[in-house]
C-alpha cells in the first residue's frame, strides 16, 4: 500500500489514482481509519492526452486532502 504524506500526516492509497476532471485524485485512509479524497494537480507542461501518467504530476506532494466520512 503507497503511502502519502501531507502537511505532516501519512495516508494510505486504497486504490491507484485517475483523473477526475484537471486532477488526479485517489482514495486514502489514516491510522484511524478515516476516509479521504487525495488531489495532485498536473504538472504544467502534462498533456493527458499523450504523456505518459508517471509524468503527471509531482506525487510525493498532494495538493489537498479532503476527509469524506
Amino acid at each position: 500500500m503507497r503511502t502519502v504524506t501531507y502537511k505532516g500526516r501519512d495516508y494510505y492509497l486504497l486504490q491507484d489514482a485517475y483523473i477526475n476532471g484537471d486532477c488526479y485524485t485517489a482514495v486514502a485512509e489514516d491510522d484511524e481509519g478515516g476516509e479521504y479524497i487525495i488531489a495532485w494537480d498536473f504538472a504544467d507542461d502534462f498533456d493527458p492526452h499523450g504523456d505518459e501518467e508517471g509524468d503527471a504530476c509531482d506525487w510525493d506532494n498532494p495538493t489537498s486532502v479532503t476527509r469524506i466520512d
